[in-house]
């Protein structure tokens, strides 16, 4: 489904196959200008869909302990609204989150076989055991990081390396809600399927 009234806009999270801890994906937020009824688009150069290394190996030892959250590739209608990720932490900022009974459920896969492991590991998007809720799988951005390492900065949220470019999304978002898009939907592919199809 495409949003195209005034000022709605729309989210494509595209997944490179590479599961090497960067920020390594992209993500394409587009609209319906109301001037000339031509879409608008603006790509996100910074970004990831995939848990960082650190969570995938528990290295923090606070990761569920049935595996860390991947969102699964799929379209999830109305899954965030504006609010505040990370509340009371000092990373606390505005994002785009979820929360139950203000939002709808988003669907992720789990993978615990690398827990705890040592050096190299193989990020598994597995597609046989899912679960579907309210994971607080959140649009965010990370603290910067000098480096091009996921790291920690995701533990299943979709997330911006750059701040300028997160707050161009958030900028956005704004000016959505002001028009009456209150709640934010979101469709995840991966790049064979985008470079074969597009959106």
């Amino acid at each position: 489904e495409v949003f195209e009234k005034e000022g709605y806009i729309n989210f494509c999270g595209v997944r490179n196959n590479a599961t090497n801890d960067t920020f390594n994906d992209t993500l394409y937020i587009y609209w319906k200008d109301a001037k000339d009824g031509k879409f608008k688009c603006v790509k996100t150069t910074g970004f990831t869909t995939k848990p960082g290394k650190k969570a995938v190996l528990n290295e923090t030892g606070k990761v569920n302990s049935k595996g860390v959250a991947i969102v699964k590739e799929g379209w999830y209608k109305d899954v965030w609204h504006i609010g505040i990720h990370a509340k009371g932490k000092k990373s606390e900022h505005k994002a785009l989150r979820q929360d139950s009974g203000v939002t709808q459920p988003i669907t992720i896969t789990r993978d615990k076989t690398q827990f705890g492991k040592k050096g190299n590991y193989e990020l598994r998007i597995l597609t046989d055991t899912t679960e579907t809720g309210i994971f607080y799988t959140n649009m965010h951005r990370s603290g910067n990081p000098q480096g091009n390492n996921v790291n920690g900065w995701s533990e299943g949220c979709q997330v911006f390396k750059k701040e300028k470019e997160f707050a161009e999304m958030l900028s956005l978002a704004d000016f959505a809600a002001s028009k009456g898009q209150k709640k934010f939907s979101y469709f995840l592919t991966n790049q064979s399927t985008f470079d074969r199809e597009g959106v």
